[in-house]
C-alpha cells in the first residue's frame, strides 16, 4: 500500500540530518534568542524590587513632624521679613561711619542751650532724653541722617581720650520705620557695626542715636 502525502513527508523529515555549520548557526539564534528574553526580564525584576518601596506609606507621626516643620520655616521667614526695626541696622552703620571719621565741628560748646542755639539752620530744636543723663557735651556739627538733615554732637574728650557720638534728627517714621519709644514703655535697641554699639531710641519726637565704645 502506498503511504500518504503526510506521512511520507513526516518520514522525509525524520530521516533529514542538519549539518555541522547548520547546528553551529541554530545554536547562536537559540543564545541570542535567551539573551533578547532576559533582556526583557530584567527591566521588571528590577521593577519588582522598586514597587515595594513606592507602596510604602510614612508613619503618621512623620507626616505629622514634616508639617509642622513646613509651619514653623514659613513662620520664621516671615518673622525674618518683618523684623520689627527694619531701619535700625541702616541708622547704626551711617552714625558709626561718621562717628569714626571725626570731622571738625562747626561749634565747640559743653552748654547743651547754647549749643541748641547754634544749630539755627536745622527746623528743630535739640532735646534732652533720660537716656542722656552721663553724656557731657562737648560741641557740634551738621549732619544728615538717611539723607534728613540731623544735628551731630560729639561729647567731651573721655579719660582715655575717647569720644561718643550722639545724633539727633526730626524723626520721620516713613523714612526711619518703627522705632522704640521709652516714653510708652518700650526699650531703646542696640546695634553693632565696626566694633561699635549703637542706642537708638525715639523721645520727645526726636530721633536719638548715640554710640558707645565697645
Amino acid at each position: 500500500m502506498s503511504k500518504s502525502l503526510k506521512s511520507e513527508l513526516k518520514d522525509h523529515y525524520q530521516s533529514a540530518k542538519l549539518s555541522e555549520k547548520q547546528l553551529a548557526r541554530l545554536s547562536s539564534l537559540q543564545k541570542l534568542n535567551h539573551q533578547d528574553k532576559m533582556a526583557e526580564v530584567e527591566p521588571i525584576t528590577k521593577l519588582s524590587h522598586v514597587m515595594p518601596f513606592s507602596k510604602r506609606m510614612l508613619p503618621s507621626w512623620a507626616l505629622a513632624c514634616c508639617f509642622l516643620l513646613a509651619i514653623l520655616s514659613f513662620y520664621l521667614i516671615q518673622w525674618r521679613t518683618e523684623e520689627p526695626w527694619p531701619k535700625a541696622d541702616a541708622i547704626a552703620a551711617e552714625v558709626v561711619y561718621n562717628h569714626l571719621k571725626q570731622r571738625p565741628l562747626d561749634f565747640v560748646e559743653s552748654d547743651f542751650r547754647k549749643l541748641n542755639q547754634s544749630f539755627v539752620q536745622l527746623d528743630f530744636n535739640l532735646q534732652n532724653s533720660a537716656l542722656l543723663d552721663n553724656f557731657i557735651y562737648g560741641g557740634g556739627r551738621y549732619c544728615s541722617l538717611l539723607s534728613i538733615p540731623a544735628a551731630q554732637i560729639r561729647s567731651a574728650k573721655g579719660s582715655q581720650g575717647e569720644y561718643e557720638t550722639l545724633y539727633q534728627v526730626d524723626y520721620r517714621e516713613s523714612i526711619f520705620g518703627d522705632l522704640p519709644k521709652p516714653l510708652e514703655g518700650e526699650s531703646s535697641i542696640v546695634r553693632y557695626h565696626k566694633g561699635v554699639a549703637v542706642e537708638i531710641w525715639v523721645d520727645k519726637g526726636i530721633l536719638f542715636a548715640k554710640t558707645h565704645s565697645i
